[in-house]
C-alpha cells in the first residue's frame, strides 16, 4: 500500500509541475544550436495511457545552466513519453544540486533502453574532465516513474539478504579486493538494468581497490525472480 501511494504521489506531482509550467510559461523551446538557457519543453504529448513499447526509444541531449553548472540531461522524442521526461528533468537537477560544485558539468551514457526500461549512468565532472561524483538513474518507460532497488520487489520481500549474499559471491568469484564492508541494500544503492538481471553498482573507492574503479556486479533474473514484483520491470528482463 505505501508503495502504490509513492506512485499515486509521483504522478500527481508530475501533473501539478506539468501544469504549472505550461501555465506560466516557464518552459519553453530552446532554438536550435543553442547552448545554454532553460530546458525545453518537457512534455510535448500528452495522450494517456502511455506506450508500452519493449524496442528502444529515441534519446537525444538537451542542454541548460542549473545551480552553476552546464548540464546535459536526456529528452526522449518518443510519443506519449511526457511523465517519463518530466522524470528525468527532476532526476537531473537532484544530481545537479547534490554535486555542489559551481562550474561543474553533468552529463550521462545510457546503459539500458529496451524492454520497457531505461538505465542511465550520470556524472558530475570538473573542468578539465576529472569525475567527481557519479550515480545511476533507471525509469520504468511504462509509466514513466523513476525506480529504486525496493521498487523491483514484491512488498515483503527480503531482497536485502538475497541481494547482499549474491553480490559477495560476485565479488568472491571475480577475485575483486574489498576495502570496506558491503554498504546496505537500501533505496540509495545504484543498480543498471541489463539483459537477464541486474548490475549492483558501487563508485569508485566505495567497496573495492582504486584499481577496480567502478564497480557493477551482476545478479542474474533467475536468482531474484522468486522475490520480484510481479508487476515490476525485472519481469521484462528475459
Amino acid at each position: 500500500m505505501k508503495r502504490a501511494a509513492k506512485k499515486t504521489a509521483y504522478i500527481l506531482l508530475a501533473a501539478l509541475m506539468l501544469a504549472s509550467m505550461l501555465l506560466c510559461g516557464c518552459v519553453k523551446e530552446k532554438k536550435k544550436g543553442a547552448q545554454g538557457g532553460k530546458p525545453v519543453r518537457l512534455a510535448e504529448q500528452t495522450e494517456e495511457p502511455m506506450p508500452r513499447t519493449k524496442n528502444p526509444l529515441t534519446v537525444t541531449t538537451r542542454v541548460t545552466e542549473e545551480s552553476g553548472c552546464l548540464m546535459r540531461y536526456p529528452y526522449v522524442t518518443n510519443a506519449g513519453m511526457s511523465v517519463l521526461n518530466l522524470s528525468l528533468i527532476s532526476a537531473f537537477s537532484e544530481f545537479t544540486a547534490n554535486c555542489e560544485l559551481e562550474n561543474a558539468e553533468i552529463s550521462y551514457t545510457v546503459e539500458f533502453n529496451k524492454l520497457g526500461v531505461l538505465s542511465l549512468m550520470l556524472f558530475c565532472t570538473s573542468g578539465d574532465g576529472r569525475v567527481l561524483y557519479e550515480d545511476t538513474a533507471n525509469f520504468d518507460c511504462f509509466t514513466g516513474l523513476r525506480v529504486y532497488l525496493p521498487d523491483l520487489f514484491a512488498q515483503d520481500a527480503n531482497y536485502k539478504d538475497r541481494l547482499s549474499l549474491l553480490v559477495t559471491k560476485e565479488i568472491e568469484a571475480r577475485g575483486l579486493t574489498t576495502i570496506s564492508d558491503l554498504p546496505p541494500m537500501d533505496e540509495s544503492r545504484p543498480f543498471l538494468f541489463t539483459h537477464g538481471g541486474i548490475y549492483v553498482v558501487y563508485r569508485e573507492y566505495e567497496l573495492c581497490t582504486h584499481d577496480a574503479g567502478t564497480v557493477k556486479l551482476l545478479v542474474r533474473k533467475s536468482l531474484i525472480s522468486d522475490l520480484a514484483d510481479p508487476e515490476g520491470p525485472i519481469t521484462r528482463l528475459g
